[in-house]
């Protein structure tokens, strides 16, 4: 069963519990990493990878998907 911390409020007995569920950018950056791997994806096909925050920065410059390794590698910097 879920585990969590006891606690009584007013009188009424509760179960805190914390969820550790992923965050949006972990879930883009495995969304991303499946996209490289997306095997319908040719070794001719290209990808770029760029990171905004408050500038946009281009991790990897358009590469062909034969060198997966360095697009996988851009989206875990």
């Amino acid at each position: 069963g879920l585990q969590g911390e006891r606690n009584n409020t007013d009188g009424a007995d509760y179960r805190a519990v914390e969820l550790q569920l992923p965050t949006k950018l972990d879930q883009a950056l495995a969304s991303a990493h499946r996209l490289i791997d997306d095997d319908r994806l040719s070794a001719e096909d290209q990808v770029t990878i760029v990171r905004f925050d408050d500038d946009a920065e281009t991790l990897l410059p358009l590469t062909p998907l034969s060198s997966r390794e360095a697009a996988h590698q851009a989206v875990d910097s």
